[in-house]
């Protein structure tokens, strides 16, 4: 994903944006299967670890609006 093309963004501004948003809702401890997604992810690189992880955030949300 191009983020800068997407968003108009430098990827380091996208993540300081999206950051504490995505660590806000790992705190509450609501989303279990995504935090060990995340916290499991120890072999990808950060980027490919905040991708996967804010696909998993964004598809449930995508859920709790359909």
């Amino acid at each position: 994903m191009n983020i800068q093309r997407r968003s108009g963004l430098t990827e380091e501004q996208w993540r300081t944006t999206v950051g504490p948003y995505l660590h806000d809702i790992l705190r509450t401890g609501a989303y279990p299967q995504l935090s060990r997604v995340i916290h499991e992810a120890t072999d990808l690189d950060n980027d490919v670890r905040f991708e996967r992880g804010l696909t998993h955030v964004l598809n449930g949300l995508k859920g709790l609006v359909s």
